[in-house]
């Protein structure tokens, strides 16, 4: 990802209703699959660090050095590195965190799956978002570098036999049809189309982004949310993977 959209991620991450409701996301499957007990937490992509910062002494990664020293408190322990060489010791963590980073060119899908298995420990587990439908791929996409948009099949052929899928879930898709249509349209202008959605929003906006995506998780959470603009994969690493 670029070092502006890096920048406008870092200014709005703490308090922006997606990002809040991304890393409640996050925690309410690792508690649901793995407790509350403590954790080796390793993020495959951490940009800013925000995702990590709840864990303690969680490891996050980046290919973006950049990426690294925005990450400041966020996270103590950071390593400059590649999905697809990742420098860990195999069986080394019990979560992985994998958001929105296969999706980004340059990543190789199969060599990357096969490292997450490498680092995670027996029955270890991985929590992957990615974005969803490559229909709505717009100008968003192109500003944060997104490569392509997915599919359930997508996903279930990526993880092939390396992973046990245990839930795979929308979300982010109350507003998926106007969003769609607006991403859609404004995609058509030059002028937008090097600008993603990360920026600031009001605060009404915000209080209202808030209470409608956690109206959504029950949806969410119940795996009867029919579409969205992303796709959350909680796996489990398959126990005879080396």
């Amino acid at each position: 990802m670029n070092d502006r959209e890096f920048i406008s991620m870092k200014e709005v991450e703490d308090g922006h209703f997606w990002f809040v409701h991304k890393r409640r996301l996050i925690k309410h499957y690792v508690e649901k699959y793995k407790g509350k007990d403590y954790l080796k937490v390793f993020d495959s992509g951490c940009g800013t660090g925000r995702d990590i910062y709840d864990f303690k002494d969680g490891i996050g990664m980046d290919i973006s050095f950049n990426g690294l020293i925005l990450c400041g408190e966020n996270c103590d322990l950071k390593i400059n590195g590649s999905v697809n060489e990742i420098p860990a010791k195999d069986s080394a963590f019990d979560v992985l965190l994998s958001m929105d980073v296969l999706q980004h060119d340059g990543v190789n899908e199969k060599q990357s799956i096969m490292e997450y298995a490498r680092v995670l420990k027996k029955s270890g587990l991985l929590i992957m978002n990615l974005p969803a439908i490559n229909s709505v791929y717009s100008y968003h996409d192109v500003s944060v570098e997104t490569g392509h948009r997915y599919s359930r099949l997508e996903i279930k052929r990526m993880l092939g036999s390396k992973f046990e899928i245990i839930e795979m879930v929308f979300w982010n898709g109350i507003f998926f049809l106007p969003g769609a249509f607006s991403r859609t349209m404004i995609s058509q202008l030059d002028s937008f189309r090097k600008k993603s959605d990360v920026s600031h929003v009001g605060e009404k906006v915000n209080l209202v982004g808030d209470i409608v995506l956690r109206v959504e998780s029950i949806l969410t959470y119940s795996g009867i949310m029919p579409v969205g603009f992303s796709l959350l994969t909680v796996a489990r690493k398959i126990s005879d993977t080396k």
